[in-house]
C-alpha cells in the first residue's frame, strides 16, 4: 500500500518539517480542550503490556465519561477505576451519578456531572422482577407507580447524553465536554445511543449478572438459583465432610431456560423503554428503531466489550460467552480516607466493645430499606440462643437497626452507623447481609464466613455463588427470615467448615486483582487502529485522532489538523471535506438475514402495533376527557378510532416487511438490507491510511 503521504505533498520531507515542528512540549490541554495535569506519571501511558494492541499502538490520553448508576457502593468502584484511569494513563475522566456522590467524586480529583434520580429511589426500584406472574399482576394493578419507574429511567437516560457532551451546571467556567469513549454500567441505559450519536468506543462494566449465559438467570426476572448451582451441595450443613471438597471452579449444569431468561427480560425492558429511546435518538438525530428491530440485544449484537466485576474464584466465566465478556476479580476501593477515628467519643464505645470479648458476627444491610425494629428482634433473640456477639451496622434507616425507644439492647449486641469496611470487618468472626457486590467481596477478601439474606436482584447471584464455593451456608431471602433460620445460619458461619472454606476463597481472591484486570481489558478492547492519528504514530507518539480527510484518508489529531490547515506547503483542495472522525461505527438491531428470523421480528413488530391500538383506545379518550368533559371524551374517542384503525393496518405490513427483508438476505451472510435501525450518524472516517 502506497505511504499515506503521496498525494497530500510531493514528498515525506515535504510534511515531517511540518510534524516535527509542532511542540514536543506542548500540554495535554493543547490536544483536549479541557484537560487537566495528570499527576504520578508524567507521560507514559503505556506502564505494561496490556496498555497496547497486538500492533504496539499505546492508549493516547483519551477523555472519558464514566456513567452510572445505583447506591454509593455501586458507586465508589468505580471512582477508584476513574483515579486509575487519570494518574496512570494520562486521562481525563468524568464520573456521571446522582448528585448525592458529587463530594466523593470532587474529592477523588475527578471531574463530576450530576445523572438526574437519586440512590435512594435506586434502592427502592431496584427491586424491580419482571418474569414472575405475581409480581407483574402487581405491576399492573399499580400502573401509576410503574410509569414512575419508567419516567424515572427516562430522566436518566436523557441526561447520560448531556454527560457526554455539556459542560458540568454547577460549574460555570467549565468548558464544553465532549467525551471520547463511554464506560457505564447497563442499567443506565442511554449508553449505546450516545456512543452511537457521538461515534466513540463503550465498555459496560456491572457486578451484576447481565450478560446472558445458560449457568444462571437473569437478576431481573426473578427465577430462581438452584439446581445446578446448589445439587452437588445438600442444603444441610451436616451432610458436609470435609473442607477439601470445596472447589470454587465446580462445573454449574446448563439451563436453556436460563438463556431464556435475559432475551425476556432485555426485550421486555426494551418495549418499555422504546418510546423515550427513540425520543433520544431523534435528538440526536438518529434513525429511529422499529419495533421488532430486536433491540433488546443491540449489546450483544454489537459485540459491546463488558466486563463483569466478581471474582471467578466464586463464580467462573462461563464458557457461552463471547470473547468480548470477561470476568475481572472484584473491584476493591480505598476507604483509608474513611478510616473510624478510633479516639473520637462517639467511636470509643465501639472500640471499647470490640476489644471486651471474641470477635462478633457482624450484620449489615447496606442501603436496603427495611424493619428495623423487627429485623433487630430477630437477630438479637437468634444471637442470645447461639451465644454469640453481634454487632449490628446499617447505614439507611435512620443509620442503625434498632430497637423501640427505651428498650435496652443486651451485653452481647451492638448497634453502629455507617462505618468503613477496612477497618470494621478485620475485627469480626463472620459477617450477615443483604448481599451486595462490594459487601460479598470485602468479607470473602478477608476470609470471612458469609449469610447471604437477599432482597433482590443479583443478591440472589451471590447468595448462590457463596453457598456453591464453600464459604457460607445457602441464603436466606430476607423477607423469610425468622428466629430458626438465623440460629440455623449463625451455628453454620462459625463452624471450621466454614471457616476452612471461606480462607480458601480469600487465597484465591488474594490471587485476583479485579480493577487492573477490568482495566487491561477496557485498554484490550479499544479499536486503537481507528483512534490514533496516523502522524503520530510515525513519530512514535500518541495522540488521539479527532478530524478525518476523506479525500486523502488519513486521521489526525487537533495539533496536527491545526498545523495542517496553516500551512501554505499543502494544497487546499486535498484538505477540503475535513469532517470529525468517528473511531466506533455502532449500529443498532440485528440485520434480519433468513425468513425465520424476518417472521420473528416481523411478529415482535405485530405484537407492539396490536398493544399500541388497544392502548390507544384506552388512553387517549381519558385525556381528552380531562379538562374537556364529555366532549373531549367523544372527540378523543372518535380521534382513536382513526389511529386505531391506521395501526391495525400498519401491523401485518410490518410482518410482510421483515418476512421480506428476511428472504432478500437470505444467503447474503450477513445481510445487505437494513433491518430497519442503524447508525444515523454519517459522518465519519474509516480506518485512516
Amino acid at each position: 500500500m502506497a505511504p499515506f503521504w503521496r498525494g497530500l505533498v510531493r514528498s515525506p520531507s515535504d510534511v515531517m518539517p511540518l510534524v516535527k515542528g509542532m511542540s514536543r512540549n506542548s500540554s495535554e490541554a493543547d490536544m483536549h480542550v479541557d484537560q487537566t495535569p495528570s499527576t504520578g506519571y508524567s507521560g507514559a501511558t503505556s506502564l505494561d503490556d496490556d496498555s497496547e494492541d497486538d500492533e504496539g499502538l499505546a492508549v493516547p490520553p483519551m477523555r472519558i465519561v464514566i456513567i452510572l448508576t445505583g447506591t454509593f457502593g455501586d458507586c465508589m468502584p468505580f471512582v477508584q477505576m476513574g483515579q486509575m484511569l487519570q494518574e496512570r494513563y494520562g486521562h481525563v475522566v468524568r464520573i456521571a451519578t446522582h448528585d448525592d456522590f458529587r463530594n466523593e467524586v470532587e474529592r477523588a480529583g475527578l471531574r463530576f456531572y450530576p445523572l438526574a434520580g437519586s440512590a435512594a429511589v435506586c434502592a427502592v426500584y431496584g427491586n424491580l422482577v419482571l418474569l414472575q406472574p405475581h409480581q407483574v399482576l402487581k405491576h399492573l394493578a399499580e400502573p401509576r407507580s410503574a410509569l414512575k419507574k419508567i419516567l424515572f429511567v427516562r430522566k436518566i437516560v436523557f441526561s447520560s447524553l448531556c454527560a457526554c457532551i455539556d459542560p458540568d451546571p454547577a460549574d460555570p467556567n467549565e468548558e464544553p465536554w465532549h467525551a471520547d469513549a463511554i464506560i457505564a454500567n447497563p442499567v443506565s441505559y442511554g449508553h449505546i445511543h450516545c456512543a452511537e450519536a457521538l461515534g466513540i468506543p463503550l465498555h459496560l462494566f456491572f457486578p451484576n449478572p447481565w450478560v446472558a449465559t445458560r449457568y444462571y438467570p437473569h437478576p431481573l426476572s426473578g427465577w430462581q438459583y438452584h439446581d445446578g448451582w446448589e445439587e452437588q451441595r445438600s442444603s444441610s450443613s451436616s451432610t458436609r465432610t470435609a473442607p477439601d471438597a470445596i472447589a470454587p471452579a465446580t462445573p454449574l449444569r446448563p439451563s436453556y431456560a436460563n438463556y431464556i431468561s435475559y432475551r425476556l427480560v432485555d426485550d421486555v425492558l426494551w418495549y418499555l423503554f422504546l418510546p423515550f429511546v427513540n425520543e433520544l435518538r431523534a435528538k440526536c438525530q438518529l434513525r429511529s428503531v422499529r419495533p421488532g428491530g430486536f433491540g433488546g440485544t443491540c449489546i450483544s449484537d454489537n459485540k459491546v466489550p463488558f466486563t463483569q466485576m466478581w471474582s471467578p474464584t466464586i463464580s467462573p466465566r462461563p464458557p457461552d460467552w463471547s470473547t468480548e465478556c470477561k470476568v475481572s476479580g472484584f473491584f476493591f476501593w480505598d476507604q483509608k480516607k474513611m478510616n473510624l477515628d478510633e479516639t473520637s467519643a462517639e467511636n470509643a464505645a465501639l472500640v471499647e466493645w470490640l476489644a471486651a470479648g471474641e470477635k462478633p458476627i457482624c450484620v449489615g444491610f447496606g442501603s436496603m430499606h427495611f424493619p428495623g425494629t423487627r429485623t433487630t428482634r430477630l437477630l438479637i433473640e437468634a444471637a442470645q440462643q447461639v451465644g454469640c456477639r453481634l454487632l449490628m451496622q446499617t447505614s439507611c434507616n435512620d443509620g442503625v437497626l434498632r430497637l423501640p425507644e427505651g428498650d435496652a439492647l443486651p451485653k452481647n449486641v451492638f448497634c453502629v452507623g455507617r462505618c468503613p469496611h477496612d477497618w470494621l470487618l478485620p475485627r469480626v468472626a463472620a459477617v450477615i447481609h443483604h448481599g451486595g457486590a462490594g459487601t460479598v467481596g470485602a468479607g470473602l477478601r478477608l476470609g470471612l464466613p458469609t449469610l447471604v439474606c437477599p432482597f433482590f436482584g443479583d443478591q440472589f447471584f451471590y447468595g448462590a455463588a457463596v453457598t456453591r464455593c464453600g464459604a457460607g451456608p445457602r441464603a436466606i431471602p430476607f423477607t423469610t427470615i425468622t428466629v430458626g433460620k438465623l440460629v440455623e445460619g449463625m451455628r453454620a458461619l462459625l463452624s471450621p467448615m466454614y471457616i476452612e472454606g471461606a480462607r480458601r476463597v480469600a487465597e484465591g481472591i488474594a490471587q485476583e486483582n479485579g480493577l487492573e484486570n477490568g482495566l487491561a481489558h477496557f485498554n484490550r478492547q479499544l479499536p486503537l487502529a481507528d483512534m490514533v492519528c496516523d502522524l503520530s504514530t510515525l513519530l512514535h507518539q500518541k495522540a488521539l485522532a479527532r478530524h478525518f480527510y476523506p479525500s486523502i484518508g488519513i486521521k489526525v489529531s487537533d495539533e496536527v489538523h491545526l498545523t495542517l490547515r496553516d500551512s501554505t506547503r499543502i494544497d487546499r483542495r486535498l484538505l477540503a471535506g475535513c469532517r470529525p472522525h468517528i473511531t466506533k461505527q455502532w449500529k443498532l438491531g440485528a440485520v434480519v438475514s433468513n425468513p425465520l428470523k424476518g417472521l420473528w421480528s416481523g411478529a415482535l413488530g405485530c405484537a407492539w402495533e396490536l398493544l399500541s391500538a388497544i392502548a390507544t383506545m384506552v388512553i387517549l379518550p381519558l385525556r381528552a376527557a380531562v379538562g374537556n368533559g364529555l366532549l373531549g371524551l367523544l372527540v378523543g374517542f372518535w380521534v382513536a378510532c382513526i389511529l386505531c384503525v391506521l395501526r391495525l393496518l400498519y401491523a401485518p405490513m410490518v410482518l410482510l416487511d421483515r418476512f421480506g427483508v428476511g428472504l432478500v438476505n437470505c444467503g447474503r451472510g450477513d445481510g445487505a438490507v437494513d433491518s430497519g435501525s442503524g447508525s444515523g450518524s454519517g459522518s465519519g472516517g474509516g480506518g485512516g491510511g
